[in-house]
């Protein structure tokens, strides 16, 4: 059911069920693609306040659905990895609040996402950010935000596999991202090959200093004793293939309990 209010312009809905959905969308003159392949999907207790730009979701509920990207087909674009980190730092400051979007409970399961940039040739090892597959995707979250200038999320779980190899079996944190700070606790992610907990927090200025002052970058972290798998490594490095430790015992692993406290430049190790 739905309901407005001229004076307010509120909408709300009470539910939102939709299963079997599949839709394509291409642009041929840009080259770009995208499809996709809706399971079950149910989206519960719909706020929507247009005047103040504010939407307010109590549930999302996603199951058995795939989703398609492609970029690029005529071949002219740059990386993803280089475009997107030449980027990170110059995102437009926004002249207005935005809207503020708020999601109380979210659970997807049994999902798949594949980002295919056709004018990048696939690498043969390791992991392929511009031809990137994950599979088995399972989120589990609740007090979720988004505004233009703070994001914040407890997720209880999430888990996927990449084409790569790569796995995360578990992951887990209350998430704080903003223009001064990212900020992991309580932590904890097993990949099958590693395990690492517990917290990690980055401040910084601006989110320039992210990618052009990473030296001015204040870090803070406490990990007790956790695992850091070689084969985790290798798939986010894979020319380290050929050096000790690695090319040794590529299935090893290497234990780490540490803190660490100060800026990237001028790092204190505690362990």
């Amino acid at each position: 059911t739905a309901a407005s209010k001229s004076a307010n312009y509120e909408i709300n809905i009470d539910d939102i069920k939709l299963a079997g959905i599949k839709g394509n969308y291409t642009d041929k003159v840009g080259g770009q693609s995208f499809s996709m392949d809706i399971g079950n999907s149910d989206i519960g207790n719909t706020n929507v306040l247009l005047a103040s730009q504010k939407i307010d979701i109590g549930s999302l509920d996603l199951d058995k659905t795939f989703a398609a990207v492609s970029i690029n087909d005529n071949g002219l674009a740059t990386p993803v990895a280089n475009t997107a980190l030449a980027n990170a730092g110059t995102v437009p400051v926004p002249t207005s609040p935005g809207w503020k979007v708020s999601l109380k409970k979210m659970n997807i399961a049994g999902t798949a996402v594949d980002f295919d940039n056709k004018a990048m040739k696939p690498v043969d090892e390791g992991m392929d950010y511009n031809h990137l597959s994950l599979k088995g995707i399972n989120i589990r979250g609740t007090d979720i935000a988004y505004t233009a200038t703070r994001s914040v999320a407890d997720i209880q779980q999430l888990g996927f596999s990449e084409k790569s190899g790569f796995t995360v079996r578990t992951f887990r944190s209350k998430i704080v991202f903003d223009s001064m700070q990212t900020e992991l606790s309580g932590f904890d992610i097993n990949t099958g090959n590693s395990h690492i907990a517990r917290y990690v927090s980055l401040n910084y200025k601006s989110l320039d200093d992210l990618t052009n002052s990473i030296g001015s970058l204040k870090v803070k972290a406490d990990i007790p004793e956790s695992i850091i798998g070689y084969r985790d490594i290798l798939y986010f490095v894979p020319g380290l293939a050929k050096t000790a430790p690695f090319s040794k015992d590529p299935d090893g692993s290497a234990r780490l309990a540490a803190s660490l406290d100060g800026l990237v430049k001028d790092l204190t190790l505690n362990s």
